[in-house]
């Protein structure tokens, strides 16, 4: 049945308020008062009302104003059911929809009434569900194979399409009609033919950003296809529109598996071959099927899983922009590459979320890559800690020794440490906490600017200098003070980085800040305090308590480093450290091992490079600690609810 159908934004039911007699027969002429709590009623407006399958269309009779109207018409005169009133409401709004009054008019059939006359007496009202986001799902026809939309979803949520406004074409004509059936919902789609359908998407309806095409496909022979096609897409705000584009071809409907092959370059070694002689393993676990693994340096075999830049034509066809990388297909072949073997190894992750955790290309006795897959990460990302902690990918620290410094007899004991940028600043005190002394050193060939001893008065003689950050907007570096015997202080030691001269301290703390870190974006200090974790605005001139539930896992505190997205919090237990991370919001996210026995006391960071300051027997050392990335696959299944390996 072909029927042109007005545009679904919300659907708001409207229920009779009787059941209906065999045979009778009235004329009726029903008026619905539509009403917007903020709206844009124009003359022309029209709300479709059905009754089972059959629709009437009501047409605006009076617009009193922009959020009120009154729509005419028929009550469809036949078919079984309650009746449901579709209007375009306005996105985030509540529109209200009441049977008004009844006029006699044209002939109305209704059934198995228990009174002659239906009553709108006591109007019933709904209110339209707010919309969160709009969206078009555009299916192709390309596979010569007459198809029916079967159904169309979201994972985890409620049917959320449009059974209206498709618009079908091929490549010269535009339908202002596809072939549907409302009360079955199945659209049928000939070849060449594309129908895009639009979808609204409700508060609580979407638990991921999948959706899921289902449609029968039936051949020349009469054969009928089942094809599930799941595609992610981006959820839309309010006022934003997603589009999911699937493209059947005859892939789709060939259910056999199909024996693919891994293929590597030969030359490849180190951590990126690891990972790929892991996925077979994990390939295993999903499909039960054993998927050799070789180098390029073998036969070509009809399906392949490409890796790297191999000798194949189906990979010199594909390349990476800097950072990133790309997984597409190519006819018969799926091309996995990155633009380093960093970014290699990002792609096994990429493959994994995204093409082996799908059922419709990964399932139990069955591996089906269609000719669509196309998944490109161009964010131009720079695999930092940072974005390995965001992403959720494996790795381990390496460290890199840069310089050992050694402060004055007796002053010997490395504390605290931060960085203007340019400069790296490192504390000591003696043993018997009465001094303290800092130093400014270039980062660039660690040779000594200049020193300063600190004036420990406002602090009642604490002489521990336990860890520091740089505040650019004053040029102010903050020193916050600890003593073994007495501990914590109110107070906050100020140090202008350029002068290294001392001036006014920041009094009256809320809290007394042990270690510190600052995002030069936001200009928030994250400190800590014993077990509770504060946010503190510039200067600490506020600060409010985000986090009471501090862990250091029997390790013992240290100072705090800090980029754009994490803290951390550098611990030690004699043995090996940890980088305790946490988000701005104060939330523990997790924990960064750094096998070293060497006591950590503090971490800044200058662009992707993360310093690491450390107490030796009389000196202060300085590392860099680079992430070396490796791929873990995660044997669960799943991704979205676990942690990295690497993060313990």
């Amino acid at each position: 049945m072909k029927r042109s159908l007005f545009a679904l934004m919300s659907v708001a039911m409207l229920l009779l308020s009787c059941s209906e007699k065999e045979g009778s027969t009235k004329k009726s002429t029903v008026s619905i008062e539509a009403t917007y709590a903020k709206g844009n009623f124009q003359p022309g407006d029209a709300i479709s009302v059905y009754r089972g399958t059959n629709a009437a269309v009501f047409q605006a009779k009076t617009v009193s104003s922009a959020t009120s109207a009154v729509f005419e018409g028929k009550i469809p005169t036949s078919g079984t059911g309650r009746l449901v009133a579709v209007y375009p409401a306005l996105e985030g709004n509540t529109c209200i929809l009441s049977l008004k009054e009844q006029k006699m008019g044209e002939d109305y059939h209704y059934a198995n009434a228990v009174s002659p006359t239906p009553s709108f007496s006591a109007p019933l009202k709904m209110s339209f569900l707010p919309i969160t986001g709009k969206g078009i799902v555009e299916i192709e026809n390309v596979s010569g194979m007459q198809l029916k939309l079967s159904s169309l979803s979201v994972e985890g949520g409620k049917l959320f399409y449009s059974l209206c406004d498709f618009t079908a074409s091929s490549s010269k004509n535009t339908y202002s009609d596809a072939e549907i059936d409302v009360e079955t919902d199945n659209l049928t789609l000939a070849l060449n033919q594309k129908v895009q359908i639009p979808f609204y998407l409700f508060p609580g309806e979407v638990a991921s950003s999948k959706a899921s095409v289902t449609l029968n496909a039936t051949d020349d022979s009469g054969k009928v296809y089942r094809i599930v096609a799941r595609e992610s897409f981006s959820r839309p705000k309010v006022g934003e529109e997603s589009k999911i584009t699937v493209q059947l071809t005859d892939e789709m409907l060939d259910d056999s598996p199909r024996d693919y092959t891994i293929v590597y370059p030969k030359s490849l070694t180190g951590a990126a071959l690891e990972g790929i002689q892991a996925i077979p393993a994990l390939i295993r676990t999903k499909t039960g099927l054993t998927v050799p693994c070789v180098s390029d340096d073998t036969a070509e075999s009809e399906y392949e899983i490409l890796f790297g830049t191999t000798n194949r034509e189906a990979s010199k066809s594909v390349s990476c922009p800097d950072n990133a990388y790309i997984i597409k297909s190519m006819g018969k072949k799926l091309v996995v590459n990155g633009s380093s073997a960093d970014q290699l190894i990002a792609s096994l992750y990429g493959l994994e979320r995204n093409i082996i955790s799908n059922s419709n290309y990964f399932s139990e006795g069955r591996i089906r890559l269609s000719s669509g897959i196309e998944i490109k990460n161009e964010t131009g990302e720079v695999l930092a800690m940072r974005h390995m902690v965001k992403n959720l990918y494996d790795f381990t620290i390496k460290e890199s020794h840069l310089k050992t410094i050694t402060g004055t007899s007796p002053v010997t004991v490395a504390q605290g440490a931060c960085t203007d940028g340019k400069y790296g600043y490192y504390a000591f005190r003696n043993s018997a906490e009465t001094k303290c002394v800092l130093y400014k050193y270039n980062l660039s060939g660690h040779t000594k600017v200049s020193e300063m001893e600190l004036d420990l008065a406002d602090c009642d003689g604490y002489s521990h200098v336990n860890d520091m950050v740089y505040e650019p907007s004053s040029d102010l570096i903050y020193i916050s003070a600890w003593s073994n015997t007495k501990g914590g202080v109110k107070v906050m030691l100020c140090v202008k980085a350029s002068t290294m001269t001392q001036v006014a301290s920041v009094k009256n703390l809320t809290h007394s800040p042990t270690a510190i870190g600052y995002n030069p974006t936001t200009k928030v200090f994250m400190s800590r305090s014993g077990a509770n974790v504060y946010l503190s605005g510039a200067g600490f001139t506020s600060s409010s308590c985000v986090n009471t539930a501090y862990e250091k896992y029997g390790y013992t505190n240290q100072g705090a480093g800090a980029d754009d997205l994490y803290c951390y919090f550098p611990v030690n237990n004699g043995t090996n450290s940890q980088l305790l991370t946490f988000d701005w919001t104060g939330k523990q996210l997790w924990n960064i091992q750094i096998n070293n026995s060497i006591e950590s006391e503090s971490l800044f960071v200058v662009g992707e490079k993360y310093y690491w300051w450390c107490y030796g027997s009389s000196s202060g050392r300085l590392y860099l600690l680079t992430p070396v990335m490796k791929f873990t696959p995660n044997f669960k299944g799943g991704w979205s609810d676990i942690e990295s390996p690497a993060l313990k």
